[in-house]
């Protein structure tokens, strides 16, 4: 990203602070949001096409914006510096990106980078059309939620009247995708482009804009580049101008920038420096201007918060320790915004949900899933709800919508299981070894991951005599044995938590040499298994196949028809047990993976 030098009062050289103008729907930035760039260009290969940002990352934030497109100077998109995976029209990296983060409820824009360039797009009516085109097929194609104008400081009327047009058309455009449009530009000093500039920044802008990202970093005069409590000093200078005289710019449009790196030996590569990501300088690289430290981005987090600005956003994801790493920044700064804390749990008791650190001067209403009843709390921090039923078994969430002076945010929501959560039984186990099957006589148990909320656990074995036999109620089952003359023989599980229903489920025990319907081929594996049916059945009820480790981890799970081809490449060596279910009927094989 382009960084400019600016001066300000008494021709003091601080830190460039370029803003960002974001044009979106209320419930996309607001208080007490995390928005952070990721530049697929620089961190993006084969191994992480479909993980970065991480998911940790995305469950820290509210908005992502990826980086990559430019413009060329006729005006097209230029897409050669987003990383080279596509399938046809879409880019691999960005449609990956967008599945995973709308899946968590983060919205995804598209950062489009260029300075004269951007010029030349907008010279005419007919360029302006061709290229606001060109964006809304993108947009489109990759379910994006909106786009980034990197455009950092129009100069002068004419400039400014040809990003104004540009806006407008993309809006005109793309009506119905909410779209996010920011506009950045430089701070006081670079070009005479700042508030108080002649000529003035159009006050069209403000009437748009639902978002100014202040990129509060980059001075080498401050303290350091990205220094917090010049950082707050300079987003004051924006909530003034923006208030006064007759402005009506709102405050919970600003947001504070957080530099995840540092600089050495000097600030600016126009002078010879080099950034240093902040993950390099935990590892030990020196810097010699720092960037945010934890300490920094906390402070920055807090202080939007409690004073009604948006939040804050990031300069870059990539730069960081991983996410839920003691020392990540992004950690530091999404552990001080706004989130719902409670429990795993609801059943029928009444369970309280608590947003924490609510911005100053919101107002809190919730919503609830459909498998809930309200008790108390709407529009308090705190909200009472238990389950809607004695028997609801089922996934549910609780989701906080926070109100302020002029834009709505409404924060992920936050799931839990309603009713007793399902269980896995895995067994049966002859000594510490799970085995697919077991011969006559031969002892075994029977498992289950134990729940700390279990108030009852309760096994049954049933097929084994003329009358079921109680195996015990502790997460392991009493040892039994089966013979070989009686029909198939199946265990019972039941377990409840306390206040909730009981949840019920069946394994079949198989007898060794009983006979098998499914064939594993090769087996020993390295590569991949082959999964067919001995005998292939006429109907078309599926096969749920579950592939487990030794210690009970689940490596694959999937409903399918046979034949059905497993990838075991990247399994470590050793034994692995195929639960295969079909109706009824459960089969457990063996697997060896070499």
């Amino acid at each position: 990203m382009t960084h400019i030098y600016f001066n300000i009062k008494n021709t003091i050289l601080l830190a460039i602070c370029v803003f960002a103008f974001l044009f979106l729907p209320s419930s996309l930035f607001s208080q007490g949001a995390v928005v952070g760039y990721a530049d697929g260009n620089t961190h993006v290969n084969s191994n992480n096409l479909s993980s970065f940002p991480s998911n940790a990352q995305l469950d820290r934030l509210n908005h992502v914006i990826a980086v990559g497109l430019g413009v060329n100077v006729s005006g097209t998109l230029k897409t050669s510096d987003l990383p080279n995976y596509w399938n046809g029209n879409t880019n691999t990296w960005i449609t990956s990106l967008v599945s995973r983060a709308h899946q968590r409820g983060v919205k995804v824009s598209i950062s489009i980078t260029g300075e004269s360039e951007f010029n030349a797009s907008t010279s005419t009516p007919q360029r302006i059309d061709a290229f606001v085109d060109e964006i809304a097929f993108f947009v489109n194609s990759h379910s994006l939620d909106g786009v980034e104008i990197n455009w950092e400081h129009p100069i002068g009327t004419t400039q400014w009247n040809r990003c104004i047009s540009l806006l407008a058309a993309i809006n005109s455009e793309l009506p119905n995708k909410k779209l996010s449009i920011s506009l950045q530009v430089a701070h006081p000093g670079y070009d005479g482009v700042y508030p108080t500039q002649t000529p003035t920044i159009p006050e069209q802008i403000w009437e748009i804009a639902d978002a100014i990202n202040l990129m509060t970093y980059d001075d080498g005069s401050w303290p350091t580049h990205s220094d917090a409590d010049e950082a707050i000093e300079h987003i004051g200078l924006w909530e003034i101008w923006g208030t006064t005289e007759g402005r009506n710019l709102c405050k919970e449009e600003l947001f504070l920038g957080s530099a995840f790196y540092g600089w050495h030996p000097v600030v600016g590569e126009e002078v010879g420096g080099q950034r240093v990501p902040y993950r390099d300088y935990i590892g030990g690289t020196s810097w010699s201007n720092p960037g945010d430290l934890p300490a920094d981005a906390r402070s920055k987090a807090i202080y939007t918060r409690d004073n009604g600005f948006g939040g804050v956003f990031i300069w870059e994801l990539g730069f960081d320790v991983p996410a839920n790493h003691s020392q990540s920044l992004l950690k530091a700064i999404d552990d001080e915004m706004p989130y719902i804390a409670g429990t795993s749990t609801v059943c029928n008791s009444n369970t309280t949900f608590t947003l924490h650190n609510p911005p100053a001067g919101s107002t809190i209403s919730w919503s609830h899933s459909s498998n809930l009843q309200y008790i108390n709390g709407q529009g308090t921090a705190a909200y009472e709800v238990r389950a809607s039923n004695t028997t609801v078994n089922g996934a549910g969430w609780v989701r906080a919508i926070l109100s302020g002076a002029c834009q709505l945010d409404t924060l992920p929501q936050f799931g839990f299981w309603v009713g007793t959560p399902p269980a896995m039984i895995t067994g049966p186990y002859a000594g510490h070894q799970e085995v697919a099957c077991l011969n006559a006589g031969q002892q075994a148990t029977m498992r289950v991951q134990p729940n700390p909320q279990a108030e009852e656990y309760f096994w049954v074995l049933h097929g084994e005599s003329d009358y079921p036999m109680i195996l015990g109620d502790q997460p392991e089952s009493m040892p039994f044995s089966i013979s070989g003359s009686h029909p198939p023989r199946s265990m019972e599980f039941r377990y409840r938590i306390q206040g909730c229903s009981w949840y019920t489920s069946s394994e079949r025990i198989h007898l060794c040499n009983a006979g098998k319907i499914l064939r594993i081929s090769p087996n020993p594996a390295s590569h991949q298994i082959n999964i067919t049916e001995i005998e292939a059945a006429n109907d078309k009820i599926p096969w749920v196949l579950r592939l487990m480790s030794q210690q009970g981890s689940v490596m694959v799970s999937v409903s399918t028809t046979l034949p059905k081809t497993i990838n075991v490449s990247g399994f470590q060596p050793g034994t692995y047990i195929l639960h295969a279910r079909r109706g009824q009927y459960l089969e457990q094989q063996v697997v060896i993976v070499e």
